[in-house]
């Protein structure tokens, strides 16, 4: 209560709102003519404003990861599932000397992106 009144209290108030107009006293005289070099400054188009995140990488370069895992999934889950159900149902003429080599070929594709996911997964130590 004490470190509060201190802080926030009436007097912390009147102290802060006198130490403003000291500021806004010496502030006054200068600044119409402050003001007014600003105004020429952005009409001649002088004035440049930058902006710049910290630690805004790092947290894009996880969610590409992220994104980068999720893609590769839903890639491996749809060949897997559509060479199954391609297998199944789609019997067009000369499907029996085509339809093997497609088949394995997407399974290949399958196996090889479901290792890189769980090697990527397991080497990071994230499950």
């Amino acid at each position: 209560k004490k470190f509060w009144m201190a802080s926030r209290g009436p007097g912390a108030l009147v102290s802060k709102v006198a130490q403003g107009m000291l500021d806004m006293a010496d502030l006054a005289p200068a600044l119409p003519h402050r003001l007014a070099r600003l105004l020429s400054d952005l009409e001649r188009g002088q004035v440049a404003v930058t902006a710049r995140h910290e630690g805004l990488d790092d947290a894009l370069h996880e969610l590409e990861r992220v994104a980068n895992r999720v893609t590769l999934g839903v890639i491996t889950a749809a060949l897997i599932v559509g060479s199954a159900i391609a297998m199944t149902y789609y019997h067009p003429p000369g499907w029996e000397a085509v339809g093997g080599v497609i088949f394995i070929t997407t399974f290949l594709m399958a196996v090889v992106f479901a290792a890189r996911l769980l090697w990527v997964i397991w080497r990071t130590g994230r499950l």
